[in-house]
């Protein structure tokens, strides 16, 4: 981490500045009254604020993604749907529960007599209807794991928008922070040709007026950096949680839209649930199939006859459930259809999103890399050095040389927005193909 530099001028003094390079720099200067205690409260408000910022601690992706996903409770829905996936396989598993009867008969009258039964009675189905719902229980259990994973997944694309947007907007302030430097030296170079009598003083105006326009673009991006690290606090559930500074690992599973949409086929939670869904209805049919075969029970008991006589015996019932079951059959068939039907229209849907969102980055992808703005970043820093020697020489205008460094200012605006939606539209296109978002580390 760079080393954190903090000035600060007498209180007593008409400013105050204050400065870090924690990742960022920034400069907070407020006129001051020079006497009271108005003015020293002032500054130490400021202060204060500053150095809440310098606290501020860089988290990494794969914690951010961690505590996010704690804050949003997904372990404890993951072991709800634990708990109700065993329910769900322990009911399906269960024994029929015997039974246990007497019958007493007796006849008064010429041929009277007194007949007692005791008899234990078994349903024997579950012998070929058990694992039919067992196999049911399971398939319908494994969804809620791609439940699970698809929310998981969806938090990972929400924290790593913010990881691309917040290096984005460093990076902009950075670029606005060295043109407002150039227009300063600009001023001073001015300042120097119009006591010379070379230049009027109306060029000064000229050159503060372009330093107001980049103060403003620079608060305004500080605004929406301030609304950003809002979201991903809340997200984290840190107040002094920044984004590590990291680079968006590209993969190799996405060279082609083919490639991104056979790999969205095979991951994706979303789609692998549907999926799963419609092989547990089809279980379901064959659960409900068997269920209309007949019903056998095995009875045992023990029988008392007139005259103390003791028998033993053995029984068998049949039960055929006749159209019994047949509703519920004919229910679970429709249910296989619509499920088949729900999983070929997603398919076509994911085909769709990642054929797009595949040629717009790849768009992206190769303006970017044929673009000239990046021979533009390169040699900036030479040419607004000979821009300002030509400036001071009075070989050009204030017009001329204002004119050349805001187009140096948009070509390196235009090369960092290019590279954010470069970057942005392939994480779009990963969270699509079912890839998991990666970054990598970089020293600040």
């Amino acid at each position: 981490m760079p080393a954190r530099h903090i000035s600060l001028s007498k209180l007593g003094q008409s400013s105050v500045l204050i400065q870090t390079n924690l990742l960022m720099s920034f400069k907070i200067s407020y006129p001051l009254l020079s006497k009271g205690f108005k003015g020293k409260s002032l500054a130490l408000g400021l202060i204060i604020l500053c150095l809440q910022n310098l606290q501020a601690k860089p988290i990494a992706f794969e914690d951010a993604c961690s505590r996010a996903s704690k804050a949003e409770q997904l372990h404890e829905l993951s072991q709800s749907f634990e708990r109700s996936n065993q329910a769900r396989l322990t009911q399906a598993s269960r024994f029929p529960n015997p039974s246990i009867y007497y019958e007493q008969e007796s006849a008064r009258g010429k041929n009277s007599f007194d007949e007692s039964t005791v008899g234990l009675s078994s349903n024997l189905d579950f012998l070929w209807k058990r694992g039919k719902r067992i196999e049911s229980a399971k398939i319908r259990n494994s969804i809620s794991d791609f439940q699970i994973d698809a929310k998981r997944r969806k938090i990972s694309y929400e924290i790593a928008k913010l990881f691309i947007e917040y290096s984005y907007f460093i990076k902009e302030i950075k670029e606005l922070e060295k043109a407002i430097q150039h227009h300063e030296r600009a001023l001073t170079i001015s300042r120097e040709l119009l006591a010379k009598g070379i230049i009027p003083a109306l060029h000064l105006k000229r050159i503060n007026l372009r330093v107001d326009e980049l103060l403003y673009s620079k608060r305004t991006l500080k605004s929406k950096m301030v609304g950003l690290l809002t979201t991903f606090r809340l997200w984290v559930g840190l107040d002094d949680a920044i984004p590590a500074n990291h680079t968006l690992l590209y993969s190799i599973s996405l060279n082609t839209s083919e490639q991104a949409m056979q790999h969205a086929f095979r991951s994706r939670p979303d789609l692998l649930s549907i999926k799963t869904n419609g092989k547990w209805k089809a279980k379901e049919v064959e659960q409900y199939q068997n269920e209309k075969l007949p019903e056998i029970s095995l009875d045992i008991a023990s029988k008392k006859y007139p005259g103390n006589e003791d028998g033993f015996f053995f029984g068998i019932s049949l039960e055929i459930p006749l159209g019994e079951k047949q509703g519920d059959l004919d229910l679970a068939k429709a249910a296989e259809v619509t499920s088949t039907l729900e999983y070929q229209i997603k398919r076509k849907e994911i085909e769709r999103e990642v054929k797009a969102s595949w040629q717009i980055w790849h768009h992206l992808y190769q303006d970017q890399n044929s673009s000239s703005t990046s021979y533009v970043l390169q040699s900036g820093k030479d040419a607004i050095t000979g821009l300002e020697l030509s400036f001071k020489n009075g070989e050009i205008t204030i017009f001329e040389y204002l004119d050349d460094l805001g187009s140096f200012l948009a070509g390196k605006q235009n090369a960092l927005k290019y590279s954010y939606e470069e970057q942005s539209a392939y994480l779009n296109l990963s969270y699509l193909s079912g890839v998991e978002t990666k970054f990598t580390s970089e020293k600040n």
